[in-house]
């Protein structure tokens, strides 16, 4: 797949679609398109991203100052955001393009500011093109789980 960008934004050949050539960061952190891929860093803060086994994934994540809700706490938008972005960027990861379903975010606890966050996602089922991929972000101060969420995705093709 070729992805090449234009002054409507980035695009790409939707027939040849491939998991290993979506735009990634100077240190391989998976990118959205727009904006992100044009900045070439992660608009919602991921810092780190690796597999973690055959079906997980782990990352590390800081919330910008631009998505606080109060001084001391993220917006509760970012905090879904970053959760979908974790099941997002799982099937990529794995090699699969995948388009999101449905998106289920429960929220634990408050989000704190200006602390680095743990999250990890887990492809924890498949039927057909379907994929169910579960997420949570912790505080890496507390060990706190402060957000879970569980996304249906749908896999561009068939495998």
């Amino acid at each position: 797949m070729i992805w090449s960008v234009s002054r409507e934004g980035w695009f790409f050949d939707a027939a040849d679609l491939s998991a290993h050539e979506v735009p990634r960061s100077a240190t391989g952190i998976v990118l959205c398109p727009e904006p992100c891929g044009l900045r070439g860093a992660c608009r919602l803060g991921i810092q780190v991203e690796r597999l973690e086994g055959e079906n997980a994934a782990y990352f590390e994540v800081e919330c910008p100052a631009d998505h606080r809700e109060r001084p001391d706490f993220a917006h509760g938008t970012w905090t879904a955001a970053v959760m979908s972005e974790m099941c997002g960027v799982l099937p990529v990861l794995l090699g699969i393009i995948a388009y999101m379903g449905t998106l289920t975010v429960r929220f634990q606890a408050p989000v704190p500011m200006g602390e680095r966050f743990i999250g990890r996602a887990t492809l924890y089922g498949r039927e057909r093109r379907k994929l169910f991929v579960s997420a949570t972000l912790s505080s890496s101060v507390t060990g706190t789980e402060l957000a879970q969420a569980s996304m249906v995705m749908i896999a561009a093709t068939a495998e």
